[in-house]
């Protein structure tokens, strides 16, 4: 008993020497983010400004951009360990410049092999953490992709995160923020309260022939932003329908028919431009997709035009906040499957079965220039189920709504449930007014722990532009 509450008196002094921190230096932290964020020749875009700047080190010493994915995300997991580790899984999206060919590795978590649909009982709030946690796939992720794409030795990778470990680092907003969040669960787990502390690919045919005169008045954008809202709805819709195509071997023709432009055209004949819906699904759609908060992304373009786009997850904040005695943080990504039990309805294709991956929100993505076959866009997101709805606005708002990629990246974002519009603190007001008179349903002011962080990179003419969001506080880093 004294030991727990030893425990428990100790997280409470960490949180309140990091607010301390926190008050101290936040102005000296911003004093130091790069102003100049375009570069000549590459550049790596973490949430985490550390992190950034130990992926570009990676390309300086000629690593490839794999290379530099690996070595950055490794450093995020030490520095945002609630959001990503090696206790959970990463989706990477790769561009080759040498050979033109584009390729994903899909090293999710996996159900474990002794895992059934009905496994957590009649009460699953209450089912043990251990429970919940899907068999990591991260190491694997980052062996098979460097076997493929690595250039420096294995060892080297982890190298400048094993230093950064051994000498300390400054706790970040972001992490902070998350530890306040969790607050609950951390003084409630005596293995986390040891954490030490110091100073499938998803493409949507919208033609509405976006451009920059779409936001040019606001008349233009409150139309652009009601339409763009309704096709996210019925673009979600179909998301719920997706599975592991492994287990379940309907998933291909369901993505054909999701990305046919038949299915474009039905949605947007369903749109209509003066009212909001009130039903988005067709007769037989009623599944719902697990929200989920714990996720970090990062961008790299390299030297030679090689591209990587990363994402990856422990799940929620702390993951299961099951640790290993070595420190590992355990995800808890079997909450990303719909079991009957513990949502109001379930999707077929995203049931718990041995060796299966779970329904996931991650789009890393890679956009190449059409003529000369240039990387022109590299982004990707965190912030669970919508991260796909973010990561859109940010290459609505760069590639044809004509922003600079700093504004497209920094500018408002809507969010949204099936019903209700959060919008971000500085949202125009002007297009909540007009939203609200089209039967929008608006909520202000999304809380920190429901943003979404969107991480990009540019190819503009002969530089490299570069932006990691400001919502995580972190910043790009490049040569």
């Amino acid at each position: 008993m004294m030991g727990c509450l030893t425990c428990k008196r100790c997280c409470v002094a960490i949180v309140i020497v990091i607010v301390v921190i926190l008050i101290v230096t936040i102005s000296l932290k911003y004093s130091r983010r790069p102003s100049d964020k375009c570069y000549t020749k590459a550049a790596v875009a973490a949430d985490a400004g550390t992190c950034s700047e130990i992926g570009r080190d990676i390309l300086k010493r000629k690593g490839s951009a794999v290379d530099a994915a690996i070595a950055a995300l490794l450093c995020v997991s030490l520095v945002n360990a609630q959001s990503v580790g090696i206790g959970g899984g990463v989706v990477f999206t790769i561009y080759n410049a040498s050979t033109g060919k584009v390729e994903t590795i899909n090293a999710r978590e996996t159900a474990p092999m002794g895992a059934s649909e009905n496994m957590f009982g009649k009460d699953p709030q209450n089912a043990k953490p251990g429970l919940f946690i899907g068999t990591p796939g991260l190491l694997r992720g980052y062996e098979l992709a460097h076997k493929r794409h690595g250039r420096l030795k294995w060892k080297e990778l982890f190298e400048p995160s094993i230093k950064l470990a051994l000498d300390g680092f400054q706790v970040g907003r972001a992490l902070a923020l998350a530890i306040n969040e969790t607050s609950d669960k951390i003084l409630n787990n005596a293995a986390l309260c040891f954490l030490r502390f110091s100073s499938d690919n998803e493409t949507f045919h919208f033609d509405y022939n976006f451009s920059s005169s779409s936001v040019s008045t606001t008349e233009n954008k409150i139309l652009t932003y009601h339409r763009m809202i309704e096709a996210f709805r019925f673009a979600n819709v179909q998301k719920t329908k997706l599975g592991d195509p492994v287990i379940n071997k309907n998933v291909t023709e369901i993505v054909k028919r999701m990305t046919s432009e038949s299915l474009a055209d039905g949605i947007r004949n369903k749109i209509k431009d003066d009212f909001k819906q009130t039903s988005y699904y067709e007769q037989e759609d009623r599944d719902g997709v697990p929200e989920d908060h714990g996720t970090s992304h990062l961008s790299v373009l390299a030297e030679d035009g090689s591209a990587v786009a990363i994402t990856s997850s422990i799940n929620n904040y702390f993951g299961s906040g099951v640790m290993s005695r070595s420190g590992i943080i355990f995800n808890d990504q079997m909450r990303d499957f719909i079991d009957p039990e513990l949502t109001s309805g379930h999707g077929k294709n995203n049931l718990i079965k041995p060796g299966k991956r779970p329904l996931s929100s991650m789009c890393p993505t890679i956009i190449l220039d059409k003529h000369s076959k240039q990387v022109k866009m590299v982004v990707g997101g965190a912030g669970g189920t919508n991260i796909t709805t973010s990561v859109a606005q940010v290459i609505l708002n760069y590639l044809f709504f004509g922003y600079d990629l700093q504004k497209a990246v920094k500018e408002p974002r809507v969010q949204i449930t099936m019903n209700e519009t959060g919008i971000e603190k500085n949202f125009d007001k002007s297009i909540t007014d007009g939203l609200m008179l089209k039967n929008h349903i608006i909520y202000p002011n999304i809380s920190f722990q429901y943003l979404s962080v969107v991480q990009a990179i540019v190819r503009e003419e002969d530089k490299v532009c570069a932006e990691s969001d400001h919502r995580n506080y972190g910043y790009p880093a490049g040569y």
